[in-house]
């Protein structure tokens, strides 16, 4: 008979290897220079633990649950429970979440859970449904053939940016112009993102935190990376990033614009430039995903991406 057994991750790699191992087998982008970088950046004011389910010696799902730099309220938990597709309908997944609610169970601060299931995977619906989770949002995910980009349908709103005095900008052009750049940027993006729709309150860390976050993620991309000016002042900026470690198939990194320029313009330019760049470095597919109330899903499709499976969001408050 196997025995089952679980237990708390370390930082050893062999650990980071059989986590990034798992979440790759269930569609997942995540790397071993990820996992590790989330771990170099993360501040030790966020609780978060990782656990492995074992059978026989060998990992067969990963979960885990942590304070969330981007959505920060003490005691809300972004929990997540992945198990190999070949060992599923065996109670690893419960048996993993009903040990995470024992940690919490013994920490004094743990109010609300949240977690996300692809819209198309019924059995992990029903799997959180079970567990007394709401559903509370809706984020939808689309995908780009950039082969069959033609960034000629935009050079028009390029113009018409330029006519009112709006600049696009590489990432290396302000950098080495604008010594202030770093601080310019970090409080556009605070700036945009403050009422950018999604569920729940926007928190941002503190300006070294997110240097660090942003610029020294190994996904980070300075050759398809734009900025918005107009006289100086930023006003947009839209990127794309390696999250998979493979420079055919890149996702969205944020695209941002200050409230005074929305509706102008400024974001179809900024994605669409960064579209471009990417045809010629030879990129293939570029996926990104939106909150269901977010108007920028619509223009992605406008950009010529086609809606691909997504995700639910649900939260459980505990008592």
């Amino acid at each position: 008979m196997s025995s089952r057994q679980i237990r708390l991750a370390t930082l050893s790699e062999a650990d980071y290897a059989a986590r990034a191992a798992i979440l790759r087998a269930i569609d997942s982008m995540t790397t071993v220079d990820d996992l590790k970088h989330g771990e170099s950046v993360r501040d030790s004011k966020y609780r978060t633990n990782v656990f492995f389910v074992e059978v026989d010696g060998v990992a067969v799902a990963t979960g885990s649950y942590g304070e969330w730099v981007w959505w920060y309220e003490e005691g809300r938990y972004v929990m997540n429970i992945c198990v190999l597709p070949s060992h599923r309908r065996q109670g690893h997944g419960a048996a993993l979440y009903a040990t995470m609610r024992e940690y919490l169970a013994k920490n004094p601060v743990g109010r609300i859970l949240m977690c996300k299931c692809a819209d198309d995977q019924p059995e992990s619906i029903r799997f959180v449904l079970q567990r007394d989770f709401q559903q509370m949002g809706h984020e939808l995910h689309s995908e780009l053939d950039v082969t069959e980009f033609d960034a000629t349908k935009f050079a028009q709103a390029e113009r018409q940016l330029q006519e009112q005095g709006i600049e696009i900008a590489s990432y290396h052009e302000v950098v080495a112009r604008d010594p202030d750049f770093l601080h310019n940027f970090y409080e556009l993006t605070c700036l945009s993102m403050k009422d950018m729709p999604a569920e729940g309150t926007r928190t941002f860390p503190p300006f070294e935190d997110f240097m660090r976050l942003r610029f020294e993620d190994p996904a980070f991309l300075p050759d398809i990376f734009y900025m918005a000016l107009d006289n100086g002042r930023y006003v947009g900026q839209s990127d794309l990033r390696d999250e998979e470690q493979d420079s055919e198939h890149l996702g969205t990194g944020y695209t941002g614009v200050h409230p005074d320029y929305r509706r102008r313009g400024v974001a179809t330019v900024l994605k669409a430039r960064c579209i471009q760049r990417g045809q010629e470095l030879g990129v293939k597919t570029i996926a990104t995903g939106n909150d269901s109330t977010n108007p920028m899903y619509q223009l992605n499709l406008q950009l010529g991406f086609k809606p691909v499976p997504g995700d639910l969001l649900f939260e459980m408050r505990l008592a």
